[in-house]
C-alpha cells in the first residue's frame, strides 16, 4: 500500500486511479464499468485474502481473525487511500491509515 501511496502522491496532477475515477463518476449507471470494478475487486479481495491466510499461517496474524472480512477491510482501506491522496495528497493522513488498517489486523 505504501508503494501506492508514494505512487499517487509522484503524480503533480494527481490523477488518481483509473478504475477508481471511473467508479465514482459513472457508477451504477454504467454496468460496463461496474463489471471491471467487481472483476477488479475480486481480484484483489482474493489476493488479499490469500495473503492473510499466509500470515496466519506464519504466525504474524492471529488465527481468529476471518481472512474474508480482512481482505475485505484491506480492500476498502486500499479504495479510500486511492480516493484520499488524489484529493488531498497529505502523506501523513495516508500512512496513518494503512497503520491502523494493518495494526486492526493484530
Amino acid at each position: 500500500m505504501i508503494g501506492l501511496i508514494d505512487a499517487d502522491l509522484a503524480d503533480p496532477n494527481r490523477r488518481g486511479c483509473l478504475l477508481i475515477n471511473s467508479a465514482m463518476e459513472t457508477m451504477p449507471a454504467d454496468e460496463d464499468t461496474a463489471l471491471i470494478f467487481e472483476r477488479t475487486a475480486r481480484t484483489l479481495r482474493v489476493a488479499f485474502e490469500a495473503a492473510v491466510r499466509q500470515a496466519q499461517f506464519d504466525g504474524e496474524v492471529p488465527r481468529s481473525l476471518n481472512p474474508a472480512d480482512a481482505a475485505s477491510l484491506l480492500l476498502t482501506t486500499l479504495q479510500g487511500l486511492r480516493v484520499t491522496a488524489k484529493a488531498t495528497g497529505d502523506r501523513q493522513v495516508l500512512l496513518a491509515s494503512v497503520d491502523v488498517a494493518l495494526r486492526a489486523l493484530g
